[in-house]
């Protein structure tokens, strides 16, 4: 069967640091399952710029709280993440194509430097991407820089995991 790369935004890494993301009912154990199992006919992808976000959002929170333990999470979290058998990482940041297309999004007048490489990973990488910013969906379209179809919300991923036979 034939896989085809579908990008991670960082909402669907988010949970692993302790860090609450809820998309709908049923998100937590569909999520768990996506990161188990993945999900048939792609190739998951996260980007490791998403990591980068990740610690962003710790630290704005260990500002908030003074609570050295929540810096902690990323390291004791990472190596779920990087040894994954289902989710492989990809540095768009070192890649040229990626680079190119990060500016292309950063041009087009999207300010989040980090989304705007993850993004570019889904367009190096001619894959789908999975991600709940409306805002960049919109401006991909837009410059037509990913067609709408390799663009997914949740409600689509989680249509694909709910149909999927028990046990797959």
């Amino acid at each position: 069967m034939t896989t085809r790369p579908l990008i991670l935004d960082t909402t669907f890494v988010l949970p692993l640091f302790g860090i609450d993301v809820d998309l709908s009912k049923g998100y937590s154990p569909l999520l768990i399952h996506l990161w188990k199992k993945g999900i048939p006919g792609f190739r998951l992808i996260l980007p490791t710029s998403c990591l980068v976000e990740v610690y962003y959002k710790l630290n704005k929170e260990f500002k908030r709280k003074q609570d050295k333990s929540v810096l902690d999470r990323y390291s004791v979290a990472l190596p779920t993440v990087v040894t994954s058998k289902v989710v492989n990482l990809f540095d768009p940041i070192s890649n040229h194509e990626c680079a190119e297309a990060a500016a292309a999004i950063r041009n087009a007048g999207h300010p989040d430097v980090l989304d705007c490489f993850i993004a570019a990973t889904a367009i190096t990488l001619k894959g789908s991407f999975l991600t709940e910013d409306g805002d960049l969906k919109a401006l991909l379209k837009k410059e037509s820089l990913l067609p709408s179809n390799d663009m997914l919300g949740w409600k689509e991923i989680q249509k694909i995991i709910e149909q999927l036979p028990e046990g797959k």
